[in-house]
């Protein structure tokens, strides 16, 4: 009997389908896309159903998740002091004269001038980047963002599935993201080192060749404990090359638009965070098991030339302060 009810009900009205599907999935899909073949059933069934569902708390996750950012930036916010050259620059020289005397060190010169006026120069800024032939020096930077922000993460978001293609079990695969991120971290440290002796080009130029071979090499079937290996020295040299560009632009950058400068190449690079996912996805679908990886590794090729081709006498601009510490001059 209660077959045969449904049966026809389901005959003079396709819509309670909808009605049972919006009962069932509500708490989980609220936005569900109506069916084209019965778009009154399907607002009918969103109406009397979704009021008759149980209210439900939000989820505990983004709220955790997000804490320790909001918590990072508070007390960097009240603890942080702020760059001496910069309040210079800005022509806030009593603040600047109260936290020299603050922290015991010399307050840097003002030099008369240096203050741009507010509201009416607002792209003098920008514009600087491009003045005096340094529009070359900032278009590689830009470059080797675009490519350097592709490449982490494009490997970052399909590093598992890449690594499932190429014959890897699911557990191992979500292994080699943790990996990966631990040799970042270690990245980081070492690469910061390097950088203060020998200069963010010339790092981020062997970092980004090193990356390069790297996820290269993870296109070949290796033992398991060597491929571990291998994603840790990749996320060593990945993350942190990145952070040789942001270097790099710091320090050959002025005092009053260095914050834009460094601003303006993170920017760029960030068409680079959003094309390299949606490359990652296309070459997956390809079926093939090495073509991701080599594409990627290709744009690691592309970031260490431009990267390196800031480093050269005809491209790169020492200031004054790249003269007083080394790894501007190194830079």
């Amino acid at each position: 009997m209660f077959l045969r009810l449904l049966t026809k009900a389901l005959t003079l009205n396709p819509g309670v389908l909808n009605v049972i599907g919006t009962f069932g999935s509500a708490a989980n899909a609220p936005h569900r896309p109506a069916p084209a073949e019965a778009p009154s059933g399907t607002e009918l069934s969103r109406t009397r159903g979704i009021p008759r569902c149980p209210p439900q708390p939000p989820p505990p996750g983004p709220a955790t998740a997000g804490s320790p950012c909001w918590s990072s930036v508070c007390a960097g916010w009240s603890y942080l002091p702020e760059s001496l050259t910069f309040l210079q620059a800005k022509g806030r020289t009593d603040e600047a004269r109260a936290l020299a005397d603050r922290y015991g060190v010399k307050a840097p010169d003002a030099t008369p001038g240096e203050r741009r006026p507010a509201g009416t120069e607002r792209w003098s800024a920008v514009a600087a980047l491009f003045r005096g032939g340094l529009w070359v020096q900032t278009l590689f930077f830009w470059l080797a963002s675009f490519g350097g922000l592709l490449l982490v993460y494009g490997v970052s978001q399909w590093l598992p599935s890449m690594m499932r293609a190429a014959g890897y079990d699911l557990g191992s695969s979500l292994g080699f993201v943790i990996v990966i991120n631990l040799g970042g971290i270690v990245g980081m440290l070492i690469g910061g080192r390097l950088t203060d002796r020998f200069g963010g080009a010339r790092i981020g130029a062997i970092w980004f060749g090193a990356t390069a071979v790297g996820v290269y090499l993870l296109s070949v079937h290796m033992p398991l404990a060597v491929t571990y290996l291998v994603v840790f020295l990749t996320g060593l040299f990945l993350f942190s090359a990145q952070a040789m560009i942001y270097a790099t632009v710091a320090a050959r950058s002025d005092d009053d638009n260095r914050a834009t400068a460094v601003g303006w190449t993170s920017g760029m690079g960030r068409f680079g965070a959003v094309f390299g996912p949606w490359l990652g996805g296309q070459l997956l679908a390809t079926g093939s098991t090495t073509t991701g990886f080599t594409v990627f590794a290709a744009a690691g090729v592309f970031s260490l030339i431009f990267i390196g081709l800031t480093g050269l006498p005809a491209v790169k601009r020492p200031t004054g302060r790249d003269a007083a510490h080394p790894v501007s001059a190194a830079s």
